[in-house]
C-alpha cells in the first residue's frame, strides 16, 4: 500500500506537469496563430475627397508586410502608417504580410476618390469639356460652340 506521503508527490508531479504545459502553450501560442493585420483606417468603402489617403494599422508577428507590393515598416509595436496618393475613381488597397514560417495574410480595402469638382451635379458630372460618343466607323467633325 503506498503512503500519503507518494500520493502527495504524484500530485505535485501532476500540478508541476500542467504548470509546465500551460507554460509552454502561452510562449507559443504566437507560433500556432500567425500573422495577423488590423487596418484602422481608412474604412472599407471609403468615399474620399482628397487625393492623399493615409492608412493605418497593426501588424502583429510578422516578418514582411508590403503595400500594394511595396514594402513598407511597422514601429516596436507593429504599427504602422503610409501615404498613398490616389487617382480619381475606384482603388483597391491591398496590404500582405508574412511571418518568419512563410505563413501569410492578405488584407484589402476599397475606396472610391471623386474630387471636389467632378461631384455629380443636378444629376450631371461637372466637366470643363462635353463628353461625344461617336459610333465605331462614323466619320464626324466638332464644331465649337
Amino acid at each position: 500500500m503506498r503512503s500519503a506521503r507518494t500520493y502527495v508527490q504524484l500530485g505535485m508531479g501532476a500540478i508541476f506537469l500542467l504548470l509546465l504545459l500551460l507554460f509552454i502553450f502561452h510562449q507559443t501560442r504566437g507560433l500556432l496563430t500567425g500573422v495577423s493585420i488590423l487596418i484602422e483606417s481608412p474604412e472599407n468603402g471609403a468615399l474620399l475627397h482628397e487625393p492623399l489617403l493615409t492608412v493605418k494599422g497593426t501588424a502583429k508577428k510578422v516578418a514582411f508586410i508590403s503595400l500594394n507590393g511595396r514594402q513598407i515598416f511597422t514601429d516596436e509595436n507593429g504599427l504602422f502608417e503610409e501615404s498613398l496618393l490616389l487617382a480619381p475613381g475606384y482603388t483597391i488597397i491591398t496590404l500582405s504580410a508574412e511571418d518568419t514560417f512563410k505563413r501569410t495574410v492578405q488584407k484589402q480595402i476599397e475606396v472610391v476618390y471623386a474630387p471636389e469638382n467632378t461631384l455629380p451635379v443636378d444629376g450631371r458630372t461637372a466637366s470643363s469639356s462635353p463628353v461625344v460618343i461617336v459610333p465605331a466607323g462614323t466619320s464626324t467633325t466638332l464644331q465649337q460652340r
